[in-house]
């Protein structure tokens, strides 16, 4: 059984994916919060094996989320969701230290397998536009050293 944290701001997209992995045998939805804080709160009471996070909520965000975890120690895999189409949403998941990143466009399926091969320790990237994100990593390769 996968227990997952699910956060979204908007309450019936909690209530959609709520039913939707309800549908799963082997997937359980034991926490529910509107943001990132209230996410960070709840887990400290009933560890969950996964995050689902909306990446853009009011308050403490996905992204903020999940460095908040990092920071205090916590490694549970995090999925951060996203509307937005765009590689710098990626880069700044990776960055931060979430294990996936989904679009909500994707198929139920494919949220599926995206928790399923996250929680088995993978890491998993949406199809996005890879171009700048191979290009800020190409420039951070190529950037002479810095004195600190």
């Amino acid at each position: 059984m996968i227990r997952i944290a699910l956060a979204d701001d908007q309450a019936l997209v909690r209530s959609g994916l709520r039913a939707l992995l309800a549908g799963y045998e082997d997937i359980e939805v034991s926490v529910e919060a509107e943001d990132g804080a209230e996410v960070i709160e709840k887990l400290a009471k009933q560890p969950v094996d996964l995050v689902l996070s909306d990446i853009r909520m009011p308050g403490v965000d996905g992204l903020a989320l999940v460095t908040r975890l990092r920071a205090d120690g916590n490694q549970v895999p995090v999925i951060l969701l996203t509307t937005f189409d765009e590689s710098d949403f990626a880069l700044r998941a990776a960055e931060c230290g979430a294990q996936g990143f989904l679009l909500k466009d994707a198929s139920p399926e494919d949220l599926y397998e995206a928790i399923v091969r996250v929680a088995r320790g993978e890491t998993l990237l949406a199809p996005v536009p890879t171009d700048p994100v191979r290009a800020r990593y190409a420039y951070r390769d190529q950037a002479p050293p810095t004195d600190t």
